[in-house]
């Protein structure tokens, strides 16, 4: 039988995505992360350590960076300026003492996410803990709202990459602006032995470029090895 889905479960899991990869999970993911919990009944802790064994989290914290490391890498994404250098200090050390005591990793992100929801206000961390709140808004919006989506991290970063403690989301029309200000991902394009034209579509050859920073990648008649191949590059590109 499936466990039912709370919204305290729903904010918990976005949570751990902000914590653990620094991102918003978009459909894909938090849709996972649902069914885990709903139809596979797992508990957060467990999705936890599940989902961090997997190469979106480990090829940001690999398994051989050393207690201390970890603890500094994501003390310093988690929190970044967000608090002072003698908090964030002494967070690090308890991230690494609890690592040293046989705590897994997940299980150390799952302390982390937890603690900072019930910060109150005045607390060293408050101000982390308000980012945190921020994050989850805008990235419930954007997952739920707006039903945006994408498997890759970069993208799902990007989302959250301008949300700090100060950040506005009391209202739709914030939440949005803060969205809006994300940068937009450029794009790979190859160009065609027709006419390619950045920024407008010319015939089936052509391509159109977006508002990121895009690259083009192109053959001028000859490969490196010296044989000959359709040159995809001209004046008219």
């Amino acid at each position: 039988m499936a466990t039912q889905l709370t919204q305290t479960t729903k904010d918990q899991l976005y949570r751990f995505f902000a914590v653990a990869f620094d991102a918003a999970p978009g459909v894909t993911y938090m849709s996972q992360l649902v069914e885990a919990a709903t139809v596979g009944n797992m508990t957060i802790q467990q999705i936890i350590n599940e989902f961090t064994t997997k190469v979106e989290f480990t090829s940001v914290y690999p398994n051989f960076l050393l207690p201390e490391e970890f603890a500094h890498k994501l003390v310093e994404t988690v929190v970044g300026s967000s608090a002072s250098t003698d908090a964030k200090t002494e967070v690090k050390a308890q991230v690494v003492s609890a690592l040293q005591s046989g705590m897994s990793r997940g299980d150390v992100i799952y302390k982390i996410f937890e603690n900072l929801a019930n910060k109150p206000a005045g607390d060293v961390m408050a101000d982390t803990a308000k980012q945190l709140a921020n994050q989850v808004a805008v990235a419930k919006y954007y997952t739920e709202v707006q039903l945006k989506d994408s498997t890759d991290m970069s993208v799902l970063r990007a989302v959250l990459a301008n949300v700090t403690h100060t950040t506005d989301t009391s209202t739709t029309a914030a939440i949005e602006a803060a969205i809006a200000a994300v940068p937009v991902a450029g794009q790979t394009f190859m160009l065609t032995a027709g006419v390619d034209t950045s920024g407008v579509l010319v015939g089936s050859a052509g391509t159109t470029s977006t508002a990121g920073n895009d690259s083009f990648t192109a053959t001028v008649g000859f490969a490196a090895d010296g044989t000959t191949v359709v040159p995809t590059l001209s004046v008219f590109d």
